[in-house]
C-alpha cells in the first residue's frame, strides 16, 4: 500500500474516533508530602546480647494505609550500648497517622553455647503513636527498644517497642548540623549527643550562621539561591531572603554586631551584604572566580573573600561594600579564621601543604607553617590561642600555637572533618565527619572522643548554642 494511501486511512480513523465519547483517563497529580525520619534510641546492654533482624517497616495511617519505609540498617544488637542510630527517612503524604508496623525476620541471644535463635512474631509489630506529617516538614519519631523485656519464656522474642515525638529541650542546650543531601537540619542535645529534632529547610542547606541573642539561624540554601531564617525557640524556618537566580551561596558570615551578614555566592562569583534587621541585600559584590568562604574582621569594617578558583583572596570594605584589594595565594584557598585580636588571618587550601598567616592590615603573608596536604577546616579557639586544621589526607587535626606560631601537637581522628565548633561552656570540640555521615565530640585536652551521631547524607556544617 502506498505511503499516501496509509496517511488517508489513519487520518480518517482519527477524525471519525473524535465523534464518539472517549474513555475518561485521570490525570495523576504529584501529591505534596513530608518526610519522616526515625532515630532507634540507645539499647542499654543488659547482658542478654539480643539480636534482631528486621524485614521491614511502614508508617500506618489513621485510614488504615501503610506506607513503607526504607530502612537504612536491618541488624539490631547490643554492641554500640549508648548509641543513637537513624533507622529510617522516607517521603510520606501528609496527614494524620496512629503509628508504625514493624516486622521481624529473626531474633536470636548469645547464650554460653553460642547463638541461640528466638521465635518470633509472624505478623508485624504494631507500635501506636498519634502523630502528624505536614507538607514540606520533617517529622521525628524515636524509637526505643526495651530488650530484656522482649525475651519471654527464654525462647520467644515479643518486641516491646515505644515511640515517642520530638521533644523540647534548653535552648542552650541544642546544636544543629546541615544535611545538605536531605535537605533539613538536624537538631541535637551538645551534652547527651542526640538528636532531638529536625527542621526541614530549602534544598541543599549548607553554611550556617548563628546568632545566639535573638535566637536566629541562619541557612544558605544554594540550590534555592535563598537564605532561610529559623526560629531556634520555634524549631522551624520563618523568613526567607531570596537572592539572585544563579547565585548558590554555600557560606554565611555574620558580624561581630550580628547587624551585617555575608552570603558567598559561588555560583555568581559574588557576595551579598544583608541587612539582618531589614532581611534585605544592601549591596552586590563582585569577588573572584568561586569563592567559597569568607571571614569578617573583629573589627567588623573589612571581610576577607576565599576565591578557590582563582587563587586569591578579596578584601572588602564593609563601610564602602567594595573591593579593596585582591591578595594572590597558593594552594586554592578555601577556609580562614582570625586570632582574638584581629591581628593575624590564618588561611587554608586543600592544595597547598601550608598553613598560611596573612597580616590584615598591611596586607601581606607573614609567615607558613607546613601542616599536610587537604587542608578542610579550620578553627581558631580565641581562649586557648590555638589553631586547629582539619586534614583529609592525614584523617586529623593538625594543632598550631598562634602565640609562637608553630605546629605544636597533632589530634587523631577517623575521619576528616569538614567543619569545626568549639562549645565555650564544655570546652568541647564538636566536628563533622561527611564520610562517615556523623557528628564527632571531642575532648580537645585528653584527644579522647567522646561520643558520635548519626546525622544523614550531606553533613556539612555545624553550629552549636553557646559557641565561641
Amino acid at each position: 500500500m502506498k505511503p499516501k494511501k496509509i496517511f488517508s486511512i489513519l487520518l480518517g480513523c482519527m477524525l471519525l474516533s473524535a465523534c464518539f465519547p472517549q474513555p475518561a483517563f485521570q490525570t495523576v497529580h504529584s501529591q505534596e508530602g513530608g518526610r519522616l525520619l526515625i532515630y532507634l534510641q540507645p539499647m542499654t546492654s543488659q547482658g542478654t546480647k539480643l539480636r534482631c533482624i528486621l524485614d521491614s517497616i511502614w508508617a500506618k495511617k489513621e485510614d488504615g494505609t501503610k506506607i513503607p519505609l526504607t530502612l537504612l540498617f536491618h541488624e539490631l544488637n547490643e554492641d554500640l550500648p549508648g548509641r543513637q542510630k537513624r533507622l529510617a527517612f522516607t517521603s510520606v503524604p501528609h496527614g494524620a497517622f496512629s503509628g508504625i508496623a514493624v516486622h521481624i525476620k529473626s531474633a536470636s541471644v548469645q547464650g554460653e553455647e553460642g547463638e541461640a535463635a528466638l521465635l518470633v512474631p509472624d505478623e508485624p509489630v504494631n507500635v501506636n503513636l498519634a502523630f502528624d506529617v505536614s507538607d514540606r516538614q520533617v517529622t521525628a519519631l524515636f524509637l526505643t527498644l526495651d530488650t530484656v523485656g522482649s525475651i519471654t519464656s527464654a525462647v520467644k522474642f515479643a518486641p516491646r517497642f515505644g515511640l515517642e515525638p520530638a521533644k523540647k529541650i534548653l535552648t542552650n542546650l541544642t546544636g544543629y548540623v546541615s544535611n545538605s543531601e536531605e535537605n533539613y537540619v538536624s537538631v541535637f542535645n551538645k551534652k547527651t549527643m542526640q538528636v532531638v529534632g529536625a527542621i526541614a529547610t530549602g534544598r541543599e542547606p549548607k553554611g550556617l550562621a548563628l546568632d545566639q541573642r535573638r535566637g536566629k539561624l541562619y541557612i544558605a540554601a544554594a540550590a534555592d539561591d535563598a537564605i532561610d531564617i529559623v526560629d531556634v525557640f520555634e524549631r522551624k524556618v520563618v523568613e526567607r531572603i531570596s537572592l539572585h537566580f544563579g547565585d548558590g551561596p554555600m557560606e554565611l558570615a555574620l558580624s561581630p554586631d550580628k547587624q551585617t551578614m555575608l552570603a558567598v555566592n559561588s555560583a555568581s562569583n559574588t557576595i551579598s551584604v544583608i541587612d539582618t534587621a531589614a532581611l534585605l541585600e544592601t549591596a552586590r559584590i563582585p569577588v573572584g572566580e568561586r569563592p567559597v568562604s569568607a571571614v569578617i574582621h573583629p573589627s567588623g569594617l573589612k571581610a576577607f573573600v576565599m576565591n578557590s578558583f582563582s587563587n586569591s583572596i578579596s578584601v572588602i570594605d564593609l563601610t564602602r561594600n567594595e573591593t579593596t584589594a585582591t591578595l594572590p595565594v597558593d594552594g586554592r584557598p578555601e577556609r580562614a579564621a582570625f586570632n582574638q585580636r584581629g591581628t593575624e588571618l590564618y588561611v587554608i587550601g586543600p592544595n597547598s601543604p601550608r598553613l598560611t598567616i596573612l597580616d590584615p592590615a598591611r596586607l601581606r603573608v607573614v609567615k607558613t607553617i607546613f601542616v599536610g596536604m587537604g587542608n578542610v577546616a579550620i578553627l581558631a579557639d580565641n581562649k586557648t590561642d590555638l589553631v586547629l586544621v582539619g586534614c583529609e589526607g592525614l584523617s586529623g587535626i593538625s594543632v598550631i600555637s598562634s602565640t609562637a606560631t608553630m605546629y605544636i601537637d597533632q589530634i587523631q581522628i577517623e575521619a576528616p572533618p569538614a567543619h569545626m565548633a568549639m562549645d565555650n561552656e564544655e570546652n568541647m570540640l564538636f566536628m563533622v565527619l561527611p564520610s562517615r555521615k556523623t557528628l564527632q565530640k571531642m575532648n580537645p585536652t585528653s584527644k579522647k572522643s567522646l561520643a558520635e551521631i548519626d546525622v544523614g547524607q550531606g553533613a556539612y556544617a555545624v553550629a552549636v548554642m553557646g559557641e565561641r
